[in-house]
């Protein structure tokens, strides 16, 4: 079976715009492509090696380990707990010469405010873009604690990377520094974006379901 090329969901490919689509990245179907991604790119848990490594300050990698530790600030996790009163997202959006519908009565109103940072967050494919809409709408980053490290393989810890998530390399090892924990990885919000970025969502171009 080929995915139906006029589905909305097929023209996604971001997590933003695949649930303004009508996609549920939480469904059964996705649940069971993210855990594939995960087990394919995901690799050990080295919460220990890291935490062992960061109290020896004369190690070779001490300088790196703390900075995997540092607490990760993200601004699309500001403009993803944003609200429509948070700025005037219209004038965020003409800036970044995002095309945003003003028109009728209340034309600047919450309304159209939230339609416009719906828009802002489609655009921010990624943590550089996302600083540069949270730059405009004069919002601070989140900052987050680091719970676990995980070993990953380059290619993804490149895309980790891109989404504002911590990654660094120790002795030659490519290593996350996770924000979440108490559940599975595949659960992550991080990892649905990363599937709905590679089109393998149900219902995408790349839809793992069918394979």
């Amino acid at each position: 079976m080929t995915v139906n090329a006029t589905s909305p969901l097929a023209e996604t490919s971001n997590l933003t715009a695949y649930r303004a689509a009508g996609g549920d990245a939480s469904s059964a179907a996705n649940q069971a492509i993210l855990a594939d991604l995960v087990r394919r790119n995901v690799q050990n848990c080295v919460s220990c090696l890291v935490t062992d490594l960061s109290r020896f300050e004369n190690g070779t990698c001490y300088d790196e380990v703390l900075d995997l530790c540092a607490p990760r600030s993200s601004y699309r996790d500001a403009l993803d707990e944003a609200g429509a009163t948070d700025a005037d997202w219209l004038d965020v959006c003409e800036s970044l010469n995002i095309e945003a519908e003003v028109n009728g009565e209340g034309a600047r109103g919450v309304e159209a405010q939230g339609r416009a940072l719906e828009l802002v967050r489609d655009w921010a494919s990624d943590e550089d873009e996302a600083r540069r809409a949270c730059d405009l709408a004069g919002l601070d980053p989140v900052e987050s604690e680091i719970y676990e490290y995980w070993t990953v393989d380059r290619w993804f810890a490149g895309k980790l990377a891109e989404l504002g998530e911590a990654t660094g390399g120790i002795y030659h090892l490519h290593v996350w520094g996770r924000t979440c924990t108490g559940q599975a990885i595949f659960m992550d919000s991080v990892i649905a974006e990363i599937g709905a970025g590679m089109e393998i969502l149900t219902g995408q171009r790349n839809d793992w379901s069918r394979k």
